[in-house]
């Protein structure tokens, strides 16, 4: 969080006077939905926030809930959403006594001091008016970004990260917010009318060394990189504030379209083209989800790091058990010695050694875990990567209270494999390429293999033409499911892609294939009844999983 802090005028002829609250709260309309007013005239930030996103979800909208507002002192300047880390970062609201300061404050980082709060309030109360809601219009614009990024994250991308059209796309829809409030409540309308005025006498009070081009809103909303401006730094906002300043006098000045239009063009359509990308797979037409538990953190699909065992090669994957549980094995290779260690468990709970110095077939200088697919707390197959081409699976079972070990499969034809088992306790082992060196020649797409748990015979072998690294789970009929935006999608027999689940939107909130979300999964289980167990990634919190059911609606 970064904030400015500056020492009041003392040549202000007003702002510093001291002045009840409740003055500003008399000058006020009655209603009995007041929107932001309220919160706005209490000078409630944390009241503020939850009318901003309460106002999303009345459009039906799904806002991110673990985005974490972090709230500095008034005289907070530089606010920001931080996409990757999920905050936002914002001022505080000032009290009756603060006002001078603020003002001040903002006269100086954006003016240098040239723009003279005296001069344009008319009174202590419209100072404070306007500073609280000067609070709410740059929190609304920073919850813009955050929902913005949410529905549409390749926004910047498309204008080749321009500052400017960045910024446009939160400021078109705080204009739009503020335009819908001003038609429901006469202060709102009021404040909206002032801040216009504000924001045209303090854009013209920036030395001409830092303003930018000017623009009206037909102007921007044909070529949004109209004006040039850089990102700011905390000391030097500027160039940024007359920017500012310029697409708010060119939005407050238009009539745009209702909010719901704005909304729909600018959020939710974009969701919608995620969506149309797959059709969705006709048995799933009609499902939802549950979340069943929340669990520590099991695996990683992607890096799948040990958390216990050291090393290189110490890696960690997981699986579902029959009961709907969730177990995972670490293995670390030795290429010194040749020998493997194996641990193995339930989550939560402990791994115990399966085998220690368990020597391997063959020198390797890496052989790393891969996958897992469970089968019971005594019993699980694994597959190891080995060099660039070859792959292995090994049956652990536990006999008489003691670890057993069988090699299934050595094959020299592929360069990753997985192991899955399906809801009959069937084995299937999906191979490919993906991971030769020669990444020219290589095949990507999937062969999956149904073969024996006990004698490693090779049953069925199904083509899966799809290209993915990471297949996350496997049906009856040896269709790979892969994670796409937000959405559960599945790998036929043809080279197309359907959507067994989601909206587009990642997330945690359970419902049907209209409302609910799914975040970042790790594991897909068939079940016996049709259902899928998935082990879901949760939003904002980095050290836990869901374990969430999905379930056909009959």
């Amino acid at each position: 969080m970064v904030e400015a802090r500056f020492s009041p005028n003392s040549t202000q002829k007003f702002l510093g006077a001291a002045f009840s609250a409740s003055v500003l709260a008399a000058t006020l309309a009655s209603g009995a939905d007041a929107g932001p007013r309220d919160a706005i005239a209490a000078g409630d930030m944390n009241a503020v926030i939850g009318e901003i996103i309460d106002l999303y979800g009345e459009h039906g909208l799904s806002w991110a809930h673990w985005n974490a507002w972090k709230i500095g002192s008034h005289t907070t300047t530089y606010w920001y959403y931080a996409p990757f880390e999920d905050e936002i970062i914002v001022g505080d609201m000032p009290e009756p006594e603060e006002v001078g300061e603020y003002w001040s404050t903002w006269s100086t980082v954006l003016t240098d001091g040239n723009w003279d709060p005296d001069g344009f309030f008319t009174s202590p109360t419209e100072a404070l008016e306007l500073a609280r809601f000067n609070q709410w219009l740059l929190a609304t614009h920073e919850s813009a970004h955050a929902i913005t990024y949410r529905y549409d994250f390749d926004h910047t991308a498309r204008y080749d990260y321009d500052v400017n059209c960045r910024e446009y796309h939160a400021d078109r829809l705080t204009a739009a917010i503020l335009q819908d409030e001003a038609a429901q409540d006469p202060d709102m309308a009021r404040w909206r009318a002032r801040y216009l005025d504000l924001v045209k006498e303090m854009g013209a009070s920036i030395p001409e060394e830092y303003t930018v081009t000017q623009a009206d809103y037909p102007a921007l909303e044909a070529d949004c990189r109209v004006i040039d401006v850089r990102q700011p730094t905390p000391d030097k906002m500027q160039a940024y504030a007359s920017a500012f300043f310029t697409r708010h006098t060119a939005l407050l000045s238009a009539e745009l379209p209702p909010l719901n239009d704005v909304f729909d063009t600018h959020l939710k359509a974009w969701a919608q083209k995620r969506l149309s990308l797959y059709e969705i797979a006709p048995e799933w037409a009609k499902s939802r989800v549950t979340t069943v538990a929340r669990i520590p953190k099991a695996a990683d699909e992607v890096l799948n790091s040990a958390n216990i065992l050291t090393g290189s090669n110490a890696k960690r994957a997981a699986g579902f058990a029959p009961d709907g549980t969730v177990h995972v094995a670490e293995a670390a290779y030795d290429p010194e010695t040749g020998t493997m260690t194996v641990i193995f468990g339930p989550v939560p709970g402990e791994l115990n050694p399966v085998v220690t110095s368990m020597a391997w077939p063959r020198q390797s200088p890496r052989i790393q875990l891969r996958s897992i697919a469970v089968f019971g707390p005594d019993q699980f197959v694994a597959t190891f990567e080995e060099r660039e081409n070859r792959t292995s699976a090994v049956r652990f079972r536990r006999e008489g209270g003691e670890w057993a070990v069988k090699f299934l499969a050595d094959e020299t034809i592929a360069g990753t494999s997985r192991a899955y088992r399906l809801g009959d306790d069937r084995l299937l082992i999906g191979y490919s390429e993906v991971e030769f060196t020669d990444s020219e020649n290589r095949d990507g797409t999937w062969q999956v293999l149904e073969t024996d748990l006990e004698t490693g015979s090779k049953l069925e072998n199904t083509e899966v033409p799809i290209e993915s690294r990471h297949p996350l789970g496997i049906d009856a009929d040896g269709r790979l499911f892969f994670a796409s935006s937000g959405m559960l999608v599945r790998g036929e027999e043809e080279p197309v892609l359907t959507r067994v689940f989601g909206a587009a939107l990642k997330g945690d909130r359970d419902g049907d294939q209209a409302t609910g979300e799914i975040n970042g999964i790790v594991l897909v289980q068939t079940e016996p009844d049709g259902s899928l167990l998935i082990l879901d990634d949760v939003p904002g919190d980095r050290d836990h999983q869901l374990i969430r059911r999905i379930e056909p609606l009959r």
